[in-house]
């Protein structure tokens, strides 16, 4: 596995939260990689479902046309 070095600066106040915590610098960001990992993915279903809904609307819309045009 390969390691990649990534440098950041922080300010004091964010460097005294990191000790207050006892939280390490990569930590910090690997947990918040996956927390925005998640957040995407629920936006990416959320929006899924509401086309989802919406595209069932429309065949629904669709279907009640025919009938009534076949009538």
């Amino acid at each position: 596995m390969t390691c990649i070095i990534k440098s950041v600066s922080i300010s004091g106040e964010e460097d005294e939260f990191l000790k207050a915590y006892k939280l390490s610098p990569s930590a910090l960001l690997k947990e918040k990689i996956w927390e925005m990992r998640g957040m995407i993915t629920s936006v990416a279903q959320k929006r899924v479902d509401r086309m989802t809904a919406r595209i069932e609307q429309q065949a629904e819309e669709i279907e009640r046309l025919n009938k009534l045009s076949k009538e």
